[in-house]
């Protein structure tokens, strides 16, 4: 069911931001979280619909309401995680795959950029950086995928016992970010001749 929910790129950068923080539409456009979609600024009304269809999903719930300008906004904060695995991805069309794709690294590179700015991504000398291109045929690829799969599984369940712990242990905790990634790359092009 989350696969459908979230078959919009804007719906993924809502519940990405929701899962960090609870936020009303109004203030999710103000702070310029939509600015990058299509090169265009989404208006309140169009952001507040798409809050509205991943409530009625169960993405999202309603936390707080406020009298605004002679309406209500309503503040939500996620319940879900925009996560493609398997047939939620494979049953997406080309465009939206595109469009999902570049709003998760979108919002990754934003995060790094955040975390660069802010010096926190360089604090810890256990932190992680590496990527390198590679050649391999049909079986290293299904073999190194498999392995970024089990890593996101691994990721995902470290994250929930911490949050475990740190609900019952009353600790602040940390946040921490990280990216799996593996994708087919365009061959390189050859030196120019001179």
């Amino acid at each position: 069911m989350i696969g459908e929910a979230v078959r919009h790129p804007l719906r993924v950068r809502i519940l990405e931001v929701l899962n960090e923080r609870p936020m009303a539409p109004v203030d999710f456009v103000k702070a310029g979280y939509a600015d990058f979609f299509f090169g265009q600024r989404p208006d309140v009304h169009h952001v507040a619909y798409h809050f509205r269809e991943l409530a009625e999903y169960g993405c999202i719930e309603e936390v707080a309401w406020r009298k605004a300008r002679g309406s209500v906004a309503k503040t939500y904060r996620g319940l879900a995680r925009a996560e493609f695995i398997g047939e939620d991805w494979t049953e997406l069309s080309d465009l939206e795959k595109r469009s999902i794709s570049r709003t998760v690294v979108q919002g990754l590179v934003a995060r790094i950029d955040w975390a660069l700015m802010e010096k926190t991504f360089n604090s810890r000398d256990d932190r992680q950086l590496s990527w390198f291109a590679m050649q391999v045929d049909e079986q290293g690829w299904e073999e190194a995928s498999e392995v970024l799969a089990d890593a996101f599984y691994a990721i995902r369940q470290i994250r929930e016992d911490a949050a475990a712990r740190l609900s019952e242990s009353g600790e602040k905790g940390m946040t921490a970010t990280a990216g799996i990634m593996m994708f087919e790359s365009p061959e390189p092009s050859p030196p120019a001749s001179s």
